[in-house]
């Protein structure tokens, strides 16, 4: 009987065959067609491996602030949350604070490493604010005698622990987590490394060499 390990690791194996023989399959095709790598690595993988409540799309993502990422290739929204068409069945316009993860798909990084580049910087400036707003006011209300918020000890130190929370979210979930696929590209886990240098790029996955770095900074 196969350890669960072993199960585990044959059927990842199979789901990266199975997508790398896919792609391959596509390669002659007309560069009018070459958007099948999206839609390959969601059917492929994404949708295998992800619980059935989320959903993958494509198109912008927007903050409070109005700035636009661009085009983004595939989009995982949060579950329960929502994002509004542009036309039915086409690109979407997402918020930042229900979007989990971007991804930028490529089918050879070594030709298209500017573009990743690039959109890494667009999507760096777009922000998630996570934290009510109002936090502020209440600890402001605390402090004045003016809210109903409860007090669990005085004043001064129930508005610290509302600010330290505000403080520690903004700091954790701003920026939108960025990660690159390529179908092809270099076969050296540092060489991408070098490659990334600041970049603010969360993950690098290659599927023919089966390369995955993420341990970026």
């Amino acid at each position: 009987m196969p350890s669960p390990n072993k199960i585990l690791t044959d059927r990842i194996t199979g789901l990266l065959d199975q997508l790398h023989s896919s792609f391959r399959a596509s390669a002659p095709m007309s560069s009018s067609s070459k958007g099948l790598e999206r839609e390959l690595f969601i059917s492929g993988l994404l949708s295998q491996v992800f619980p059935l409540h989320y959903r993958f799309g494509s198109g912008d993502i927007t903050d409070h602030l109005g700035g636009s990422s661009g085009q983004i290739d595939i989009v995982l929204e949060f579950p329960i949350s929502f994002s509004f068409p542009v036309f039915h069945g086409g690109p979407r316009l997402y918020l930042a604070e229900n979007v989990a993860a971007a991804l930028e798909i490529k089918s050879d990084l070594r030709k298209q490493w500017a573009e990743v580049i690039h959109k890494s910087h667009a999507l760096s400036k777009i922000t998630r604010r996570f934290v009510p707003q109002h936090l502020e006011e209440i600890a402001k209300g605390v402090l004045a005698g003016t809210s109903d918020f409860p007090i669990s000890s005085t004043p001064e130190d129930t508005a610290k622990t509302l600010r330290n929370i505000a403080d520690i979210f903004s700091k954790t979930s701003q920026r939108i987590p960025f990660f690159v696929v390529g179908f092809r590209g270099w076969d050296n886990a540092q060489h991408i490394r070098n490659q990334i240098g600041s970049a603010p790029i969360d993950g690098v996955f290659l599927v023919e060499p089966r390369i995955f770095v993420t341990d970026t900074k």
